[in-house]
């Protein structure tokens, strides 16, 4: 997908507000999945696992190399503004939008009519709640898990990049047949939350603007807030601020810096905030040992790719033309 497919995505995605299957149809249509995408890898004890048990891990975005990903910012001004408005929808009556606060000031550990009233009748300090926010950011990052794929097997910065500088393998995932995907179709997969999950791969947008993400910030603080009260009356709060973050987390996953855009990156995201890594499991078509892969890990690479039951093992090379190819390994 070239830059401009990109962008109509991204347009897309930011003009979405609910989970329909229309809405979904939407998003689908503006990021047809490539027939086939690919990932780099060194070669370390977890990988070679990883290869033989055709298991894919889920990284959470603290963990990603470039300090830009999930490319947002929370900003905490334009809050006033916001809550100028609840002052005034308050002073005029507004019983429905009481209600709401009374929860949230319960949620927060206010007195309920103490808090009303202060936003009735004060303005507020935003200081200590900016500080909270601020640590919103790394909680959001920790909690966001993705799984990165890639256009171009035979991209040569990602080899460098990803691929311990050509002495690692690339692993590429066909996408035109049923195989791929092995999650659900085991009997052990009856309780894991992978296999009851939608999973859609987006591709990743490039731009020098950060998105704005301090509605998502502010949601994902409350839901915490939540969460630690353990009072199952706040449910119906809880679930009212889940369905109005409703396509942030992709939002949020899928913006990178634009200095990135060689990348040609695609995103397979966790539909559901976890607090450690998940996987799933998907069989590669086929596997490509780097140029400089020493002996040793060639060895270990095709005998996990055999184990995998992966049919097709070749070797990186570079052809008559000065391109990065690939042919058939001999070990």
């Amino acid at each position: 997908m070239d830059n401009e497919g990109r962008e109509k995505f991204w347009n897309v995605l930011k003009n979405l507000h609910s989970n329909s299957a229309a809405d979904v149809s939407v998003l689908m249509d503006a990021s047809p999945w490539p027939e086939t995408l690919c990932r780099f890898r060194s070669v370390n004890e977890h990988s070679l696992q990883q290869l033989q048990e055709n298991k894919l891990f889920f990284s959470s975005a603290d963990y990603y190399d470039d300090p830009f990903d999930t490319y947002f910012y929370i900003k905490v001004d334009q809050m006033v503004p916001v809550y100028e408005e609840m002052r005034k929808e308050l002073l005029e009556g507004n019983k429905e939008l009481a209600d709401i606060l009374h929860q949230i000031a319960m949620v927060a550990g206010q007195q309920p009519d103490k808090f009303v009233s202060m936003l009735s009748n004060e303005s507020l300090d935003f200081t200590k709640l900016k500080g909270q926010l601020m640590t919103v950011r790394n909680s959001i990052q920790k909690r966001l898990f993705s799984i990165c794929f890639y256009e171009d097997p035979y991209n040569e910065t990602l080899w460098l990049k990803y691929a311990a500088n050509y002495s690692g393998f690339v692993q590429i995932y066909d996408f035109t047949t049923p195989d791929t995907l092995m999650c659900g179709k085991e009997l052990t997969c009856q309780n894991c939350t992978s296999a009851r999950e939608r999973l859609y791969i987006y591709p990743v947008c490039y731009s020098d603007r950060r998105y704005n993400a301090t509605k998502y910030a502010l949601g994902v603080w409350l839901m915490e807030k939540i969460g630690q009260q353990n009072n199952m009356t706040l449910a119906p709060l809880y679930n009212y601020v889940q369905n109005s973050l409703i396509w942030e987390a992709e939002r949020v996953s899928l913006i990178k810096k634009k200095c990135h855009e060689y990348d040609q990156e695609w995103r397979m995201i966790c539909p559901a905030m976890h607090e450690q890594r998940i996987c799933i499991k998907m069989k590669p078509s086929k596997i490509i040992v780097g140029l400089r892969t020493p002996q040793y890990e060639r060895r270990l690479i095709v005998s996990a790719a055999e184990i995998a039951g992966i049919q097709e093992i070749h070797e990186l090379y570079i052809n008559d033309s000065d391109r990065l190819d690939s042919r058939p390994i001999s070990v």
